[in-house]
């Protein structure tokens, strides 16, 4: 079983109040293997940094919040795909961009 892994392994405030995120650590350990408020702390800190690049960024990951949050409405196949898939790794490297 992955070792517990807690807000301050993966979010780090700046000192001008700006958070990332430790994108490295999070792909190590999987975005769906996070405990559900780790994993809702890491997407907002995804949509913070996005929303600073623009409209069109933020609008990408809130879309992407809303698939992950209701993946197990989905069927099957469609969320393995989203949560290991080839899906998982396109939009792992999405995120990679507002981890900054």
């Amino acid at each position: 079983m992955p070792q517990e892994i807690k807000p301050e392994d993966l979010i780090v405030t700046e000192q001008d109040g700006t958070r990332r995120i430790n994108h490295d650590v999070l792909e190590s350990y999987g975005l769906f293997n996070l405990p559900k408020s780790v994993m809702r702390s890491a997407l907002m800190v995804y949509y913070d940094n996005a929303a600073r690049q623009g409209s069109s960024s933020a609008r990408m990951v809130r879309t992407f919040i809303g698939l992950a949050t209701s993946i197990t409405r989905f069927p099957k196949q469609v969320a393995i795909n989203f949560t290991r898939g080839a899906a998982y790794r396109r939009n792992m490297r999405m995120l990679r961009r507002y981890s900054r």
